[in-house]
């Protein structure tokens, strides 16, 4: 009853029976962005909820979520109300799809190479780019989008520089796996950077409180401190690096012991 509680009121908030979309599909239109980011937000709530209900008591010290995930710990924390939440993320995947055509830009994962050589790989690759007059629109080309662990980086951008780029990671040699992520947007990289007024405008419109459990944010790996400062921040979150490791990292020196993923 729990669950489903939570997905009506996330379908009646869309539009969408977002019970008949998950259960039946079709996978193309239920893997299209505008869709992807509201049930993937229904569905972190609904067990958040359901675990909840089973431990009352495990109230947790903090939340953080993974880039969409962030939205969803907002929303755990009170923040946003659910039907807030999810038309807010569904607008943000269709401002974050019109910005570039399918085919045009892509992510991949890069495990088994440090941040600071991958970081080098791009420049290169961008001033290659740059150096032969390559005609873009976009203000890099390509970049680092996540950075999960010391050795679990995500780059973002245009597909033939991330194609480069692979080329070049694979020249390396050595355990290093490149696996190429089945997106259609390059998420978390300046190409989006045009969404974030956007973005800003949508959020002066809702109603926003201050989290009742602290909740970090990818930008800068903090505790949100304020309303002001959600309303900031998560406008930039859409188009800069998902500080991950570094979200994990403060929990940790803040106390943290046991995580919990919903």
């Amino acid at each position: 009853p729990i669950v489903k509680e939570v997905i009506e009121e996330s379908s009646n908030a869309l539009n969408e029976n977002l019970f008949k979309l998950i259960d039946d599909g079709p996978e193309e239109k239920l893997n299209l962005t505008i869709n992807t980011q509201p049930a993937m937000l229904t569905c972190s709530l609904a067990i958040w909820k359901l675990f909840l209900s089973n431990c009352p008591s495990c109230i947790p010290g903090y939340f953080a979520g993974h880039s969409l995930g962030e939205y969803s710990a907002l929303t755990a924390a009170n923040a946003f109300k659910l039907t807030d939440a999810v038309e807010l993320v569904r607008y943000r995947a269709h401002i974050m799809q019109s910005i570039t055509s399918p085919g045009d830009c892509g992510m991949v994962a890069v495990i088994g190479l440090n941040l600071e050589l991958i970081q080098g790989i791009c420049e290169e690759v961008n001033d290659e780019y740059l150096l032969n007059g390559a005609e873009t629109h976009f203000p890099k080309i390509v970049e680092v989008a996540n950075i999960n662990s010391y050795k679990q980086i995500v780059l973002s951008g245009a597909r033939e520089a991330l194609d480069t780029t692979i080329e070049k990671l694979n020249k390396l040699g050595g355990n290093v796996r490149i696996v190429k992520l089945p997106v259609s947007a390059p998420f978390h990289s300046s190409i989006l950077r045009p969404i974030e007024s956007l973005l800003a405008k949508k959020l002066d419109l809702l109603n926003i409180r201050k989290p009742q459990i602290p909740t970090l944010a990818n930008y800068h790996a903090e505790v949100y401190g304020s309303v002001e400062e959600i309303r900031r921040i998560l406008p930039k979150q859409a188009h800069s690096v998902v500080r991950w490791k570094a979200s994990i990292d403060r929990m940790l020196d803040m106390g943290v012991k046991v995580f919990v993923e919903c």
